[in-house]
């Protein structure tokens, strides 16, 4: 995702050897830091230092896909909430697209224009304009944005192999 809004112009499996390499002393402050923030469970447990676990309602993105009314009753249980479905109904909005000119994208936001074009072509452009805008400069993406070459099998074993040296 970092690539494709321009935060980076690396390939992931570049990203994630780097965050490999520094090992214990991988950080938001000096990588993407993927690896580091998908450790739920560390995450928890700082939480579970400071509240009873009675205090933390912890929720699996798998579980509230597939049964959404059931965990979304739960949850307005848990915070002791009446649950009412005719109200209560998620809806999809995270629609994946992709960045058609990839380093444009990515000078736009490392100059630090991208926040003010953005407000910019918002203030004063009509949603219409503003859409055909969209629709030139992302196109929806068909998969995901790794690329299958960048995933060869190569990179999955030295991953891998990163991986298994971070949590020994």
């Amino acid at each position: 995702m970092d690539r494709r809004i321009g935060i980076t112009d690396k390939p992931i499996v570049d990203l994630l050897n780097e965050e490999i390499k520094l090992g214990k002393k991988a950080s938001l402050e000096n990588c993407r830091f993927y690896i580091g923030l998908s450790k739920y469970r560390e995450q928890l447990d700082r939480y579970y230092r400071y509240f009873p676990q009675d205090q933390i309602y912890v929720v699996h993105f798998e579980e509230l896909l597939k049964n959404q009314d059931e965990e979304i009753k739960k949850l307005f249980h848990f915070i002791d909430i009446e649950y009412n479905s005719a109200l209560h109904k998620l809806t999809k909005e995270n629609k994946t697209e992709a960045v058609r000119f990839n380093k444009l994208n990515h000078y736009i936001y490392k100059s630090g224009l991208k926040p003010l074009l953005i407000k910019t072509l918002k203030n004063t452009l009509p949603k219409a304009t503003r859409n055909t805008i969209k629709s030139v400069y992302f196109e929806r993406a068909k998969q995901s944005y790794v690329d299958k070459e960048e995933m060869s099998e190569i990179n999955k074993i030295v991953l891998q192999q990163g991986l298994n040296d971070l949590t020994n």
